[in-house]
């Protein structure tokens, strides 16, 4: 593989090390129940431990934006009365984090981790760095 080249618009890449590197890319996709249990577990806990929540009745709302302006409502019923709960990007990403540890979904410790939407659902885009042979040094 040919080393990197600077970009077409006479830019010069920031980090050649980086540039030199393959990126793979990993997907983890959630269905809305999922994604309701891991934001109630993580962000209202004590509604789960002291009402009886059907998560499948839950609402899941994504508002889609910039990686600042991602966000979800989450609305639940507890005794007949709607609470309603807004939470940011940032969070969702912290408790879907935490899910995936607590049902042993295998994610990998480095990797920038981000929050996407694929085909209406929620999915986790994990990006690697993967050295070329071409960027590995060996020692003598």
């Amino acid at each position: 593989m040919p080393p990197a080249e600077a970009p077409a618009t006479g830019e010069s890449l920031a980090d050649p090390i980086e540039a030199a590197q393959l990126r793979e890319l990993r997907f983890v996709l959630f269905s809305d129940e999922e994604v309701v249990v891991a934001l109630l577990d993580h962000h209202a806990p004590n509604w789960r431990r002291t009402q009886q929540i059907d998560v499948h009745k839950a609402q899941l709302q994504i508002h889609p934006g910039g990686p600042q302006a991602f966000g979800v409502t989450l609305t639940v019923r507890i005794g007949g009365t709607p609470q309603r709960r807004n939470i940011r990007g940032v969070d969702v990403l912290g408790a879907l984090l935490a899910y995936c540890g607590r049902v042993r979904i295998p994610l990998p410790l480095r990797g920038q981790k981000e929050l996407e939407l694929m085909h209406g659902r929620l999915a986790m885009r994990i990006t690697l760095l993967v050295p070329t042979p071409e960027a590995a040094t060996w020692d003598e």
